[in-house]
């Protein structure tokens, strides 16, 4: 059976229900803490068990537009970060789109950054820390 590769222009990032964005840089990771233990053995081996674990999400190349927007953009993230009061956002990738299958997760805006260099395009990035489950959906 032929595979196909997923190209990132069909990864959709959401923040609060509005689209932020397709297209562009991202990462989502997940990482599982461990737990040593060790048995009365002759074996030097470490062994270890699964813990908790946590996940982040950062996005990058998102491009500044001079009209009015639709959905999320730069100054309304800026705003999650200057209002401690509403920096958590739900956020959700769209990895699969023949499938329906997304990761969706609510977080915290831990950082939002504008750049642009003389006669360049300007962009923005920012990254989310998970609070709380990040779950596989798949919808009809």
């Amino acid at each position: 059976m032929e595979q196909t590769p997923l190209f990132s222009k069909q990864m959709s990032i959401y923040v609060d229900g509005s689209a932020l964005g397709c297209a562009t840089d991202f990462s989502l990771s997940a990482k599982q803490d461990t737990i040593e233990f060790d048995y009365l053995t002759t074996s030097r081996a470490k062994r270890v068990l699964g813990d908790k674990y946590s996940w982040s999400a950062s996005f990058s190349g998102m491009v500044m537009t001079t009209s009015s927007h639709v959905g999320v953009g730069y100054e309304d993230l800026m705003d999650k970060i200057i209002a401690p009061s509403t920096t958590d956002v739900s956020i959700y990738f769209l990895p699969n789109v023949s499938t329906n299958s997304y990761y969706v997760g609510n977080g915290l805006l831990t950082s939002v950054e504008m750049s642009g260099a003389n006669g360049s395009i300007v962009t923005y990035s920012g990254e989310v820390t998970g609070d709380g489950d990040l779950v596989k959906v798949t919808t009809a």
